[in-house]
């Protein structure tokens, strides 16, 4: 078997002994510590990441497999020999974001590199990171952001790196895969790829910035905190004409509660880097994750136009991507159903349970 083998095995089995001693056995043949966080440790945990998502792991495997892989970062990420000109990077994840293990699996690819990394964790506040930053006067700000629904968070986080005179590199699933959201939201740049962080480092070294540059729009800052009334309008609205939301029982209506919640969210995120994909990439999500379960698919898509009927006259802009989201989502689903495909399914109100939170790979 090979080391990637070996080394996901040690993951299915829990078994974090098995999994760094294969990597320690990597390392005595002559790999680098690089090598094994790029061509072992994130190829296992976008695995993970997919057997969670298609149901073939609970939460409970994920977080186990996961919670390896950061004894492993921990283990490969000794400290190696710094050069004169060594420069110095705050590596943390934005206001709100807890997915720690993509801003470890960075701080990894760039161990063997002549940075000198300060990890400072999950969520930090970005008036704290801004004082700590002032602190430490760090050549960048590595901003790590998973989660869409944290880009707002993100972007006060940027805000506060600015007003202390330090430009912000950001990375994460939650960009999407271009410049456009990272620019939006005042970054200084979005990196795709983590073993190009000290290039990207002294490409911004120096740079100017300046606080403020990139205002939030007030009614993303209104949905990314979405008031209860809101959400509770929406729903009561979809449920006085949908049977199948009228016939759900009190935790399945928790749950539908906390979808409505998550849309409004998305978008704002959406409304804030003018970006429409954020919706539509959780609206496909939420499609390919539910209706296997038992949820129709009229139903989610008809929760965006009752949300947008909700916020309608405090968020325009956002009540927009949701009717334009749901109408593309609903042709789409027609031309499927025409081509033969994508029978609805029918039954009992399915399980809306603890689905999220895989492990940073998706919404």
């Amino acid at each position: 078997m090979s080391t990637f083998d070996d080394y996901f095995a040690a993951l299915a089995a829990a078994d974090a002994a098995a999994a760094l001693d294969t990597l320690e056995q990597a390392l005595a043949r002559g790999a680098s510590r690089g090598d094994l966080v790029r061509d072992i440790v994130i190829p296992a945990q976008q695995r993970v990441g997919d057997l969670w998502f298609d149901g073939t792991w609970t939460v409970a495997d994920e977080h186990a497999a996961t919670a390896i892989s950061e004894q492993a970062l921990a283990r490969l990420s000794a400290a190696s020999a710094r050069d004169a000109d060594t420069l110095r990077v705050v590596l943390a994840c934005a206001e709100g974001e807890w997915h720690t293990l993509p801003a470890r699996l960075a701080r990894g690819l760039a161990e063997d590199t002549a940075l000198e990394v300060i990890m400072v964790g999950g969520s930090v506040p970005a008036d704290h990171l801004g004082r700590h930053l002032r602190v430490v006067a760090p050549a960048a700000l590595a901003l790590s952001c998973t989660m869409p629904t944290n880009l707002i968070g993100a972007a006060r986080s940027i805000d506060a790196a600015h007003a202390a005179g330090v430009p912000v590199i950001v990375g994460g699933w939650a960009w999407g895969g271009s410049q456009h959201r990272a620019r939006r939201l005042g970054a200084d740049m979005w990196l795709a790829d983590a073993t190009r962080l000290t290039e990207a480092v002294r490409s911004v070294a120096g740079m100017p910035v300046t606080a403020g540059a990139h205002p939030v729009p007030a009614e993303a800052l209104l949905l990314d905190a979405v008031p209860t009334e809101l959400i509770e309008r929406a729903l009561a609205r979809q449920s006085a004409r949908d049977a199948w939301l009228s016939s759900m029982t009190s935790v399945q209506r928790d749950r539908t509660f906390e979808d409505f919640g998550w849309l409004a969210r998305h978008a704002a995120a959406a409304v804030a880097c003018d970006d429409p994909t954020i919706v539509r990439d959780v609206l496909s999500w939420l499609l390919g994750l539910l209706t296997p379960r038992g949820v129709p698919a009229e139903a989610i898509i008809d929760s965006c136009d009752y949300l947008a009927g909700a916020v309608t006259d405090d968020a325009p802009r956002a009540a927009g991507i949701l009717r334009d989201e749901a109408s593309r989502a609903r042709a789409a689903r027609i031309g499927e159903t025409s081509a033969g495909h994508g029978a609805e399914p029918s039954g009992e109100p399915g399980d809306r349970g603890d689905r999220r939170d895989p492990m940073g790979e998706r919404p």
